[in-house]
């Protein structure tokens, strides 16, 4: 089982991910925006980062992945509603498992996370 942290500023579409991530058997945290994402990771400690690449507040997704990153190797998944080819030439040097368009297809989430398990 592994540890996913949801970060999404929307509260409906964090709480539909963290629901449908606890009941697909995964140990989850929620984070509203990037300050609060770095502060749960810090306790919570993930096995991998779900994070919305645009974020209200003074992080965005790709902050709060290098923050990640930069204390230990916490692979990420984005998603966004924004370009994706922006989004893959600003994230160089992250460790980016997947990246997926918004609303996020669970078939390829669930594909992106087990991959991870193995």
């Amino acid at each position: 089982m592994s540890r996913v942290l949801v970060v999404e500023d929307d509260p409906d579409a964090r709480e539909a991910l963290d629901l449908f991530l606890s009941t697909s058997g995964y140990e989850t945290a929620t984070a509203g925006d990037g300050d609060a994402a770095v502060e749960t990771a810090a306790i919570f400690r993930p096995d991998v980062l779900l994070c919305d690449w645009r974020l209200q507040g003074l992080r965005d997704g790709v902050s709060v992945a290098r923050a990640l990153q930069t204390s230990r190797d916490v692979p990420v998944i984005f998603f966004t509603a924004h370009s994706i080819s922006e989004l893959r030439s600003i994230t160089k040097g992250l460790r980016v498992l997947a990246y997926l368009p918004k609303p996020i297809d669970i078939n390829r989430l669930t594909a992106a996370l087990t991959a991870l398990d193995y």
